[in-house]
């Protein structure tokens, strides 16, 4: 039954214009774009709560940063599935998750950038909590994770043949707060406060880029991330819950889908949809929205606890020329089981 506690997890554990003329406007918004979108492209991890660096494309030269603080909101429904052969419920909740990450790509050649990444964000999640799918059983939780992530990125840059962006990621979270389980002999309320988690991620996306006019960009890709996670003091629920167990998992995830990325000066706009599959056998239903699609983080927590899904997604960018992008997004996915709806605002600074 180990298995069994990983669900427990938390997933998802969240003006000026510059320029003299409309021409020099134009170019200078083109050039500030592409470090922010090219950035926005190697977006790859969820959250739980980390992304990726830039991509490369700029050819051998200096450093190049980026700082994102970045906030999401997150519904989930209220569910039942099955899961390591159990019945399973938990009724609807929402999460919002904060977050400030800093990135550094230094381009080594023309092919290969070499960078860094620390993430910190801050999560809270009320709503259910899983407990068997029986009458007299219900489950809430109210609780808050604290998040480092650290970790190297090696991007290729293929001219016309695509880009590679893989990451190296070390995850540390901490939780604090409750989970109560309501039964017949009346509520038992747990304390979070000691539990956490160490996760290793291995992660790829591979994205090719056609110009299918001269404002409009489709973007296929093919994404692959291996997660190996360590949870430590949970609550055991299934047998005795003053007790505190230990567990751990593989869990590896595929995705494939198509983006449209239309460009109009200062504004774009993009749309994607998407299929993803959890390849592992364990039932470590969480980590699926860790493997959405590139620019996609913070599905929320306890949200999908299917093998198979459909992603699909929205967003808005526009930019401040030579200060910032704002970016406003939707993102959603669906499975026979679950589904969620998240909500995201981002300032990106290119340097």
């Amino acid at each position: 039954m180990k298995k069994l506690f990983l669900c427990l997890l938390v997933f998802a554990l969240t003006q000026s214009f510059a320029s003299a003329d409309a021409s020099d406007r134009d170019e200078a918004a083109r050039t500030f774009r592409s470090k922010a979108m090219d950035y926005q492209a190697g977006l790859a991890l969820r959250p739980p709560v980390s992304k990726d660096a830039p991509s490369a494309g700029f050819g051998a030269g200096p450093l190049v940063l980026v700082m994102v603080p970045e906030f999401h909101y997150t519904s989930t429904q209220a569910t039942k599935g099955t899961i390591d052969g159990h019945r399973f419920k938990m009724d609807s909740g929402h999460s919002e998750t904060g977050s400030f990450l800093v990135t550094g790509t230094k381009p080594l050649t023309d092919v290969f950038s070499l960078g860094f990444f620390y993430q910190y964000a801050m999560g809270t999640y009320k709503g259910g909590l899983m407990v068997a799918d029986l009458p007299v059983l219900s489950g809430a939780s109210d609780v808050r994770v604290n998040s480092h992530v650290i970790g190297i990125l090696g991007n290729f840059n293929f001219a016309q043949y695509g880009r590679l962006e893989t990451s190296l990621l070390q995850v540390f979270e901490d939780f604090s707060g409750n989970e109560t389980v309501v039964s017949p002999g009346g509520p038992d309320t747990q304390s979070q406060n000691d539990f956490k988690d160490r996760a290793t991620s291995l992660m790829a996306w591979y994205m090719l880029d056609f110009q299918a006019s001269p404002s409009v960009t489709l973007t296929p890709y093919l994404g692959w991330r291996s997660i190996y996670v360590v949870l430590k003091n949970q609550t055991d629920w299934a047998n005795n819950p003053d007790d505190r167990v230990d567990s751990h998992a593989w869990t590896h995830l595929g995705t494939a889908g198509l983006k449209a990325t239309w460009h109009a000066g200062l504004l774009s706009l993009n749309a994607r949809l998407g299929v993803n599959r959890r390849i592992s056998k364990n039932d470590v239903p969480g980590f699926t929205s860790r493997a959405t699609a590139p620019g996609v983080a913070h599905l929320g927590w306890n949200n999908s606890w299917d093998r198979n899904l459909v992603s699909w997604g929205a967003g808005l960018g526009y930019v401040v020329p030579e200060i910032f992008v704002f970016e406003i997004g939707y993102n959603g996915f669906a499975g026979s089981d679950t589904s969620a709806h998240t909500f995201n605002l981002a300032a990106i600074f290119p340097f």
